[in-house]
Protein backbone atom coordinates (compact mmCIF):
# COMPACT_ATOMS: atom_id res chain seq x y z
CA UNK A 1 0.00 0.00 0.00
CA UNK A 2 1.26 3.51 -0.84
CA UNK A 3 1.52 6.00 1.18
CA UNK A 4 -1.48 8.21 -0.14
CA UNK A 5 -3.62 5.61 -0.04
CA UNK A 6 -2.60 4.91 3.38
CA UNK A 7 -3.40 8.82 4.57
CA UNK A 8 -6.47 8.90 2.40
CA UNK A 9 -8.03 5.76 4.26
CA UNK A 10 -6.71 7.20 7.88
CA UNK A 11 -8.49 10.13 6.91
CA UNK A 12 -12.31 8.45 5.71
CA UNK A 13 -11.76 6.47 9.20
CA UNK A 14 -11.40 9.67 11.43
CA UNK A 15 -13.91 11.48 9.31
CA UNK A 16 -16.45 8.88 10.09
CA UNK A 17 -15.88 9.15 13.71
CA UNK A 18 -18.97 11.03 15.97
CA UNK A 19 -16.28 13.21 17.86
CA UNK A 20 -13.92 14.02 15.23
CA UNK A 21 -14.96 17.62 14.04
CA UNK A 22 -12.52 17.93 11.19
CA UNK A 23 -9.59 16.77 9.60
CA UNK A 24 -7.15 17.84 7.23
CA UNK A 25 -3.54 17.55 5.55
CA UNK A 26 -0.67 19.65 6.83
CA UNK A 27 1.91 19.87 4.04
CA UNK A 28 5.51 19.50 5.11
CA UNK A 29 7.14 18.96 2.54
CA UNK A 30 9.30 15.78 3.08
CA UNK A 31 8.59 13.11 0.04
CA UNK A 32 8.37 10.07 2.73
CA UNK A 33 5.93 11.39 4.89
CA UNK A 34 2.40 12.93 5.35
CA UNK A 35 0.73 14.79 8.32
CA UNK A 36 -3.00 14.44 9.03
CA UNK A 37 -4.61 17.44 11.51
CA UNK A 38 -7.22 16.14 13.62
CA UNK A 39 -9.33 18.53 15.67
CA UNK A 40 -12.38 16.99 18.14
CA UNK A 41 -15.60 18.24 18.78
CA UNK A 42 -14.15 19.64 22.12
CA UNK A 43 -11.42 21.72 20.25
CA UNK A 44 -8.69 19.09 21.22
CA UNK A 45 -6.35 19.12 18.20
CA UNK A 46 -3.89 16.50 17.31
CA UNK A 47 -1.71 15.21 14.18
CA UNK A 48 -1.08 12.11 12.87
CA UNK A 49 2.05 11.54 11.05
CA UNK A 50 2.61 8.44 8.46
CA UNK A 51 5.63 7.68 7.36
CA UNK A 52 7.18 5.15 4.97
CA UNK A 53 10.22 2.84 6.25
Amino acid sequence: MDIDTMRDLLRESLNAHPVIDSVSEIEEGASDQRVIGTETTDGTLFYVVIQES
